[in-house]
């Protein structure tokens, strides 16, 4: 069973929640563990073939830390001078590398929350608050893989019908033009229909197919823990690392390794309860089939 079979306020303040922590801790071993659990959840969501966009988001990082190091100097670390006579300090480069790798942590968990967040998601946490917010954010999300998809269909429909033999800017500006056509009247056409059903009318009702049951609640209590013990090494400065004007890291204890463990289980949550629900079911579908 996926995270996005639970109550939505708790997978949107978990996503939230692991953002944060993931953006805000800079320590080694904090950033290690969100990188890999970033990118081992979103092949789990989308299979291996996702590998690759980990590996262009760990790559985009690499060239971040690079940037960053060429025009950051701070640091008392000098390694080099550029060619500009600007010192290359080891401090520098770390700090560089370590925004670097946040940064592909926050793109695969962004790629992860695309997938865990529905129409139906978006629609239960905002359609109370504001319809047309929702309406516009359901919209929103689903505007690059609608185009995608339509682009796809429209190159092979005109393969089909053997105009791929033209030339290639020619075809490529043609299915272009029919897919911006296609997708602008999808809009109007989405937009009267939402109209039409009174979507932007006062005291509209809700239906949802979501329930808080006892299984929410017992993640609830898990996460609150996670959290409390999270919280606690971020208040001891455990989580954290000075890079400038020296690599300054807290002093590692005992108590250290239990709040990397915590963050560790928090990140690497909805893998594992994905991976044991579908163990718990293969073993009651074996059970059944004997």
């Amino acid at each position: 069973m996926r995270f996005d079979h639970y109550y939505p306020i708790i997978s949107f303040f978990y996503f939230v929640s692991i953002l944060f922590c993931t953006i805000r801790f800079d320590h080694p071993i904090c950033i290690a563990i969100t990188l890999v659990a970033a990118c081992i959840y979103t092949i789990r969501l989308n299979g291996f073939k996702k590998m690759f966009f980990c590996i262009f988001a760990i790559a985009v990082g690499f060239l971040y830390a690079i940037y960053y190091s060429s025009y950051q100097h701070f640091g008392i670390t000098t390694l080099a001078i550029n060619f500009v006579g600007n010192e290359i300090t080891l401090e520098s480069i770390l700090y560089g590398v370590a925004r670097g790798m946040i940064l592909s942590s926050v793109l695969m968990w962004f790629s992860a929350i695309h997938v865990i967040f529905t129409r139906e998601h978006i629609l239960f946490l905002f359609g109370k608050i504001s319809s047309t917010v929702s309406l516009f954010l359901c919209m929103a999300l689903r505007i690059v893989p609608d185009t995608v998809t339509c682009y796809r269909e429209m190159k092979q429909a005109r393969k089909s019908l053997g105009y791929s033999k033209r030339r290639v800017l020619l075809e490529e500006k043609l299915i272009l033009s029919a897919v911006l056509t296609r997708q602008l009247e999808s809009f109007v056409e989405k937009t009267k229909s939402m109209k039409n059903r009174g979507f932007s009318m006062r005291h509209r009702t809700q239906f949802a197919i979501y329930r808080f049951d006892h299984r929410d609640r017992s993640l609830v209590i898990v996460m609150t823990m996670l959290v409390t013990v999270i919280g606690m090494g971020y208040a001891l400065e455990q989580m954290n690392m000075s890079y400038d004007p020296e690599l300054v890291m807290g002093k590692m204890t005992g108590m250290s390794l239990l709040f990397y463990g915590a963050y560790g289980l928090f990140c690497l949550l909805p893998f594992l309860l994905q991976t044991y629900e579908e163990i718990h079911f293969a073993r009651l579908r074996a059970k059944q089939m004997k």
